[in-house]
């Protein structure tokens, strides 16, 4: 078996001798132990009647884990190995859900309105962090994850940027639990306000955060108010793209303006690995040359990605840590999740 020669792991001394099972297979077990129990729960809680994501309780049992101590030696490798590699490839998996999207169906006017939808929420995600003071790289996290979708524009945002933030875990938590209150609050709204089943799920579509919630949300409406929740969520994640193609050279360009005498020796940052992998599946799939026979391994491999990515950064949060972010994100949150609630109801009633 292949030998791992790094004898520092995330800050951890180990053996040089350690196969690479022995060094990640402690931490892989934890994080996999969390990740099944989030499955098992969310299961327990659907035939309870109760919809809650496996990712958000993948999450949640990482922090409550958290709390009864920092992880051991042996399993901080496996942790971090699970919250930044196995993250990255979740995201490029990920890619697989541009195939879903029926160009054919969406209109011109649909796109250029989804387009102002995600530019605006990210704008305005800027410009209220910077108004109340929020850090730029938790601003720009919690932008992203209200504008595209959720966790994976989290993840996606901060390793495009190469920020690494400590925050990652903060954003995700805001903004999926937003998403979830949103996601209970949406379909009485849209009953008192008369809304038909077209128009509730484009709303659904163009608010929720995660494909998961709009798709929850459109199972209630009908196969009319299912199909544009389906469709309007899959635009907004193609921008997704996008977002991470053009925020490393926005980062450079800001790092430039604030320090010009560094702009000739600062080289362009490279394209994300993940980036470039993400953009090829996606394009393979939005061409129609993924076969139909891989997309439900595809999807089942990005989920279990994602539900082992999520129990690691929660391993990574305690909650101590999560306290220290104050009541600022905590506003940003709920402001960017009235302006993007907003935004999708214009959008709705605009189509």
């Amino acid at each position: 078996m292949e030998r791992l020669e790094l004898g520092n792991v995330g800050g951890v001394n180990l053996p040089q001798h350690l196969t690479a099972v022995e060094r990640l297979g402690p931490g892989l077990a934890v994080v996999a132990a969390l990740a099944l129990g989030a499955e098992l729960l969310a299961g327990a809680l659907v035939a309870a009647g109760i919809a809650i994501e496996p990712t958000l309780l993948a999450l949640l049992l990482g922090l409550a884990t958290a709390q009864l101590g920092t992880p051991t030696a042996r399993c901080t490798p496996g942790i971090l190995w699970a919250s930044r590699p196995l993250l990255r490839f979740g995201v490029v998996l990920s890619g697989w859900r541009l195939g879903l999207v029926p160009f054919a169906t969406l209109g011109l006017g649909d796109l250029l309105g989804t387009a102002a939808l995600v530019a605006a929420t990210l704008l305005c995600g800027r410009w209220l962090a910077r108004a109340l003071g929020v850090d730029r790289d938790l601003g720009l996290l919690l932008a992203a994850g209200h504008a595209i979708c959720g966790a994976s524009a989290i993840v996606a945002a901060d390793a495009a940027a190469r920020n690494h933030a400590r925050s990652v875990p903060a954003a995700i938590v805001l903004v999926t639990l937003a998403g979830t209150l949103v996601l209970l609050v949406l379909p009485p709204l849209a009953h008192e306000l008369g809304l038909s089943p077209a128009t509730t799920g484009i709303w659904a579509g163009g608010c929720l955060h995660e494909v998961a919630q709009a798709l929850a949300a459109g199972e209630a409406l009908g196969d009319e108010g299912s199909a544009m929740a389906t469709l309007f969520k899959l635009a907004r994640v193609l921008f997704l793209l996008p977002l991470v193609l053009l925020l490393p050279r926005l980062q450079h360009r800001t790092a430039a303006n604030l320090q010009p005498e560094a702009n000739d020796r600062t080289a362009r940052p490279p394209l994300p690995w993940f980036v470039a992998a993400f953009a090829l599946v996606g394009g393979l799939a939005a061409a129609g040359l993924v076969p139909d026979a891989l997309v439900p391994a595809l999807r089942t491999s990005q989920g279990m990605l994602m539900l082992l990515a999520m129990a690691a950064l929660g391993l990574q949060a305690p909650l101590r840590e999560l306290r220290t972010v104050g009541w600022r994100p905590l506003l940003l949150t709920a402001l960017l999740t009235l302006f993007v609630g907003a935004a999708g109801l214009a959008l709705a009633l605009a189509a």
